[in-house]
């Protein structure tokens, strides 16, 4: 239904910020900023250690507070440190906040599926796997699309969109969470 087309939408935008890091962040810091090449290497290290972390931390902790609360903020966190990572002028702290950016956006990875599944006890198998379905279309879908703005000059375009990608996913959940109260859930 519309929820759980909602989480899938969130699960969208967060892998889509992951996917835009992972393919061009290294290039970018180091054609576009001119940051040093090891810490334009180093940055996608600063990524993977983020997507780890934020996997695993949600992982232990994600039943403890409101679902919806808790991808909202992560979501609107990504959102806040990817535009600041952007505006940053120190290349050390560009690369922490992408790397918190990362994080806070593969939080949302394991909360999504728990938010999805949770409506849909009876058949957690195929809501699973349409939540994931939709992290794939992701990887289907940033790739290229951030290619062709990249070569086309639009290096900074590519690198803001996780932002409002992030920011376009916590507007999901909440809309998500709306829609459940409204239909009698708590």
């Amino acid at each position: 239904g519309l929820h759980l087309g909602l989480i899938m939408g969130v699960m969208f935008c967060a892998v889509g910020v992951e996917l835009i890091y992972q393919s061009w962040l290294p290039s970018f810091l180091e054609l576009e900023r001119g940051f040093e090449r090891t810490i334009a290497a180093a940055s996608l290290t600063a990524v993977s250690v983020g997507l780890v972390l934020g996997r695993a931390a949600m992982g232990l902790v994600a039943g403890r507070w409101d679902p919806y609360r808790l991808l909202a903020v992560l979501m609107a966190g990504c959102a806040l440190a990817a535009l600041a990572a952007m505006l940053v002028q120190s290349p050390v702290l560009a690369v922490a906040l992408f790397g918190l950016a990362s994080l806070l956006a593969a939080g949302g990875f394991p909360t999504a599926i728990s938010l999805g599944t949770a409506e849909l006890r009876s058949n957690v198998g195929s809501a699973t796997g349409l939540i994931v379905a939709s992290a794939g279309i992701a990887g289907m879908t940033f790739p290229p699309i951030s290619g062709v703005l990249a070569e086309n000059g639009q290096f900074d375009l590519v690198m803001l969109l996780p932002a409002p990608l992030a920011l376009l996913g916590a507007g999901l959940v909440l809309i998500a969470r709306m829609n459940r109260r409204q239909a009698g859930h708590s």
